[in-house]
């Protein structure tokens, strides 16, 4: 324990940020469609590097274009230098890393005053910095990322003994623009706005005018960048409720018990679920008029009460819960006791080799296929249809350097000299015993087909490229 003692901060944040930059290469992809369809695409259209974007976001207005507005110059840049597709999505997703990486950093030494041991902060800084999931969810291009950016930089301005007018309108201002990222954050925002007015004295007059006011002119960015995004007037806030809460689309995507995001915390974070769900419900109990409580708490409950339950949802406030969880280790002064030792050595295990797992591998997989048409300069593309199955098709037009037409044959024996798409390991298997046909992707290593154990082959989804001369 005493050589954590002795760690130095920036050494923890120079690691996080080199580890940030690896993930940020060998993460290609997205975790959601929404980082891509939504932010990259959005943006895309506008800069004419796509010519049609046919998703209902789109066409409903419900998207907010302050992301996409934010990338074009980006993607505008990018375009200048003649980077690809690939690249271009390489630096997006290392403008956001560099930007996600800033915010916890500074939201790391900020909360330093909660501490008053100094072992147990190191051991605080080194799990929310290398997080699995935090660092998986840095590097993404998503609204999810960016309104968390904004989300920590906006609290970080409240963590003071006093405040002055300077730091209400500079929260404002932050917390304004994580609700333009993401519409969700409005409720934080709120929460926030409230608990300055009620808790913290401020008066109503200064309140007005350095709380209230900021918010209304981040309203009115907003509808002009909407505006502007969509080509005539229009206010993304309100197509989101209309769609998704008075017309009830957001069902159309699945409904949850109001358990589920204990559930999934347990299931897929595991440890780091218990520890985040255990230092909320203690600071609930023991710390309700607490600006941390406030923070999260209306926004928990809100999404407890929608229907549709996604983790990434609740990612915005994982980094205060893991605070929550931390500062409840400390009044409970549990890091002396072996038992609780233990829980961490196990928490650290299970982080070292999801953090590994998550720095190397792909976010989207199938991207690599989109790489390999690239890479060959694939404009024509056949493939034999499948009884019951939906043919193939190429979505994700962003990648598509050469318009790639997509050619359906009947079986096999119809196939033609050229390139062939198959997604059946038999079709692969029959392509390749022709002395004229080469593979030249796959989305399994060509290995990997000898051993079927329990018949693998046969069951999956094979994507692979094969060249018949």
């Amino acid at each position: 324990m005493e050589n954590i003692r002795k760690l130095s901060l920036n050494n923890i944040f120079v690691v996080s940020l080199i580890l940030t930059f690896v993930v940020s290469i060998f993460s290609v992809g997205f975790y959601h469609p929404d980082e891509q369809y939504y932010a990259i695409d959005f943006a895309a259209l506008k800069l004419g590097l796509i010519t049609e974007l046919s998703s209902w976001e789109h066409t409903t207005e419900l998207r907010p274009w302050s992301l996409p507005g934010l990338f074009l110059h980006f993607l505008n840049i990018f375009k200048i230098l003649g980077l690809n597709a690939f690249d271009m999505a390489l630096g997006l997703r290392l403008i956001s890393a560099t930007a996600s990486w800033f915010s916890l950093s500074l939201f790391t030494q900020r909360v330093r005053v909660y501490f008053n041991d100094e072992i147990l902060y190191k051991v605080f800084a080194l799990f929310l910095n290398f997080a699995f999931f935090v660092k998986f969810m840095q590097v993404r291009t998503s609204s999810e990322n960016w309104s968390t950016v904004f989300l920590l930089l906006s609290l970080s301005t409240l963590i003071k003994e006093k405040l002055i007018s300077k730091d209400i309108l500079l929260f404002s201002l932050l917390s304004g623009l994580s609700f333009l990222f993401r519409h969700q954050l409005g409720f934080f925002v709120l929460s926030i706005g409230l608990f300055l007015l009620i808790l913290k004295k401020v008066s109503l007059k200064n309140w007005l005018i350095f709380f209230c006011l900021p918010q209304i002119g981040m309203f009115l960015l907003e509808l002009g960048i909407d505006s502007w995004g969509y080509g005539h007037i229009s206010f993304s806030p309100w197509n989101y409720v209309y769609q998704n809460i008075i017309l009830d689309k957001v069902s159309g995507f699945g409904t949850h018990p109001f358990y589920h995001y204990f559930k999934m915390s347990m299931t897929k974070l595991g440890l780091f679920g218990v520890l985040m769900w255990v230092g909320w419900l203690w600071f609930l109990k023991e710390r309700p008029k607490h600006l941390l409580t406030w923070a999260v708490t209306l926004f928990i409950l809100i999404h407890q009460l929608i229907g549709h339950k996604e983790l990434r949802f609740l990612y915005p406030i994982t980094p205060v819960l893991i605070l929550m969880g931390f500062l409840f280790i400390q009044e409970r002064s549990l890091l002396k006791l072996k038992w609780f030792r233990v829980f961490l050595i196990l928490l650290g295990a299970q982080n070292l080799i999801l953090l590994t797992l998550i720095t190397f591998k792909p976010a989207y997989t199938p991207l690599k296929f989109y790489e390999a048409l690239a890479d060959h300069k694939i404009k024509s593309l056949q493939f034999v249809s499948q009884m019951g199955r939906a043919n193939p098709s190429l979505e994700l037009k962003f990648y598509l350097s050469e318009k790639t037409e997509l050619i359906e044959r009947g079986t096999i024996e119809e196939v033609l000299k050229g390139f062939v798409l198959t997604t059946k390991y038999m079709d692969l298997q029959s392509l390749l015993t022709k002395e004229n046909c080469d593979l030249l992707y796959s989305t399994y290593p060509f290995w990997l087909f000898k051993y079927n154990y329990g018949g693998w082959r046969d069951r999956s989804n094979i994507w692979a490229i094969t060249n018949c001369r």
